[in-house]
């Protein structure tokens, strides 16, 4: 009889202990998500924005989450965005599969990677990764935000191996070239995320070049952020700019906090301190306590300095990440919850190498209680974190019925919730909050935003909750036009938040009446033409029409045109597109229509088109913008 222990089975020791550590790992956490309740954590819209992004790829050819364009970089976890182009391309896994899946596959992952720290015992191995795993569960902010279909559980098998990596070439002198793109990838884990990497890379070469004599080291270190590099040149060319998209909508600037920092701003560094210390509590950085009594009895050798030192390296980078980046969006924890798998693996590592003897057993208790006592006076409580699924699918469902009952095809939609709505790819977005939306986090706030939201992007549906109210309160809500070119679905009242406090704000969907089946405008007229045959003759002769009366806003072709756009380019009529427009006399905004989803600088023609046209307007000036267009090509009329 085939005896079924795994000690006997033809799988190498690094296996089998692998597939140990995989095992202890799922099981601890399956056994904490049966008791959270899902609603607190389970498939944040902001993790669905990443995947709507690579899914717009496979289905649309470019990266964005609008089916007629523009490319944008409305996301900030560029290896979780491969990886679900890759699995999309492959199965068409919709992203409430692969998030559970992500979860499942990435937990194994992270405990096989754990076990491997310690090559040597069984007993302490297991013992020692179970430690480990329940430190991890105890920790609300990192479980939730581990299983919320987010990037952070990619990041956290990323960073746990490249440490692995660095750690047993510096302990055995052995460096492996393909080891390489695994260390990359944890470079773009986040778009941040070599901020934490280069110093890990310093350290590692320096060791390298002390211990061995050698530059090989250097020559690794330089080959990942080379590599780096390039991603970051390939993205300069394929968005038009270093800097995501995300960092505009969130205000993110890493050079006025430098600033800050060199001026010793001391409203900024307290912020940022309290932020730190916040980071370092809710994952378990105070557990660090339990090392001090093992501390004496650890055998301090190589293995022991290296590791320490590396960890130390990204337990300080995640302190000081908030001095850098500010206030994580969504929860200020989020963005650094692979400081709780370092603070495991330390304390793991302090018990796993403590010596067998009389003294060094002693200890072990004693670090016990330091660490419950730690634990209980720092607990992370289960909460909720931002932002589900309930409502937003709700909206989403609102939208279509809308679209249904006027024969409405791919109507833009205005909200502020970019996740579940875009990955469907049944509606363009403007979106409120911005990250899926250059033009909206471009433009300043006041006249500007407001004219290009009423007179250029003119959202069939406008969706919108308290916050988000208040948010736009004077450039949407409390701007006439709203009420002069939009009807209620659904309207209330409620109280508003923060700034808006004492006033009420509005909160539901409105549809532009100029584009009702039977509301006679020139715009609902094109749309149906070209719903029934898709002519770019009929779109040069409407604006052809519209152009020949001076005083008349044109812009409506360009957004008709926009909305068939996929039809459009699998015609392969993209460039016709192009030469309808070029006569235009709000050409920089048309083009960036229809030539966003291959042109990654086109939003920049059309945000300085329209905010020199106000600055004209506010002015009184002539508003003949540019010696190239005509004497009549103003914004608006």
């Amino acid at each position: 009889m085939m005896s079924t222990r795994l000690k006997d089975l033809a799988i190498p020791g690094a296996l089998q202990r692998s597939l140990c550590g995989g095992l202890i790992f799922v099981a601890f956490f399956l056994s904490a998500y049966a008791r959270l309740d899902g609603q607190l954590y389970e498939l944040r819209d902001d993790g669905i924005i990443t995947l709507s992004h690579a899914k717009n790829l496979v289905d649309h050819g470019f990266i964005g989450v609008n089916p007629s364009g523009e490319r944008v970089e409305g996301f900030s976890a560029p290896a979780q965005f491969f990886t679900y182009a890759l699995a999309y391309s492959v199965s068409g896994l919709d992203y409430a599969t692969y998030s559970a899946l992500q979860t499942l596959l990435c937990t194994f992952v992270l405990g096989a990677l754990f076990i491997l720290f310690f090559s040597d015992g069984w007993v302490r191995a297991l013992s020692v990764t179970a430690i480990g795993a329940l430190i991890l569960t105890r920790y609300a902010s990192f479980l939730e935000w581990h299983g919320s279909g987010m990037e952070n559980a990619i990041t956290h098998v990323l960073f746990l191996a490249s440490v692995l990596v660095l750690f047993n070439a510096s302990r055995d002198g052995v460096l492996s070239l393909w080891t390489v793109p695994l260390v990359f990838l944890a470079t773009i884990s986040r778009t941040e995320s070599v901020y934490h990497m280069a110093p890990l890379l310093a350290l590692f070469s320096a060791w390298w070049g002390w211990r061995f004599r050698s530059s090989r080291g250097l020559r690794f270190s330089a080959l990942v952020l080379l590599l780096w590099a390039g991603f970051q040149g390939w993205r300069y060319l394929y968005f038009g700019d270093f800097l995501p998209n995300t960092a505009y909508a969130q205000d993110i600037s890493l050079r006025d906090r430098l600033q800050s920092l060199a001026r010793f701003d001391r409203a900024f560094l307290v912020e940022s301190a309290r932020l730190g210390f916040h980071i370092f509590k809710n994952h378990g950085g105070y557990l660090l306590v339990s090392l001090l009594p093992g501390l004496w009895f650890v055998r301090r050798d190589r293995s022991t300095l290296i590791l320490y030192t590396l960890l130390a390296s990204l337990l300080l980078t995640a302190y000081l990440n908030p001095f850098l980046f500010g206030r994580t969006r969504l929860d200020p924890v989020r963005s650094t919850t692979h400081l709780a798998v370092m603070v495991a693996l330390a304390v793991a590592w302090s018990l796993y190498r403590i010596p067998w003897t009389k003294l060094g057993v002693l200890a072990l208790p004693v670090s016990l209680v330091l660490g419950v006592g730690a634990y209980r006076v720092h607990k992370v409580r289960p909460y909720h974190v931002c932002c589900g699924l309930n409502n937003f699918d709700r909206f989403r469902e609102e939208f279509l019925e809308a679209a249904r009952e006027q024969n409405l095809p791919r109507p833009t939609v205005s909200n502020p919730d970019l996740g579940v709505v875009s990955w469907h790819k049944q509606f363009n977005i403007v979106d409120l909050g911005m990250l899926g939306s250059r033009m909206m986090a471009r433009l300043d706030s006041g006249p500007v935003l407001s004219d290009y939201f009423f007179e250029y992007a003119a959202p069939d549906l406008i969706e919108s909750h308290p916050y988000w109210s208040c948010f736009y309160l004077e450039e949407i809500f409390r701007d006439p036009r709203f009420r002069e070119r939009y009807e209620p679905i659904r309207e209330e009242l409620r109280p508003g938040p923060g700034a808006c406090t004492g006033t009420q704000v509005l909160f539901g969907i409105w549809i532009r009446k100029a584009i009702l089946e039977h509301s006679g405008s020139n715009e609902r007229e094109l749309i149906d033409d070209l719903r029934r045959d898709l002519s770019t003759k009929r779109l040069r002769d409407e604006l052809a029409e519209c152009q020949s009366v001076p005083a008349r806003s044109c812009v409506y072709v360009a957004r008709t045109a926009y909305r068939f756009l996929p039809e459009f380019r699998e015609l392969g009529l993209a460039d016709t597109l192009t030469d309808v427009f070029s006569a235009s006399r709000t050409r920089p905004f048309d083009l960036y229509l229809v030539q966003g989803f291959r042109d990654g600088r086109g939003y920049a023609a059309a945000a300085d088109y329209i905010a020199r046209g106000q600055e004209t307007l506010q002015s009184g000036r002539l508003r003949n913008l540019a010696s190239e267009f005509a004497p009549n090509d103003v914004p608006f009329q």
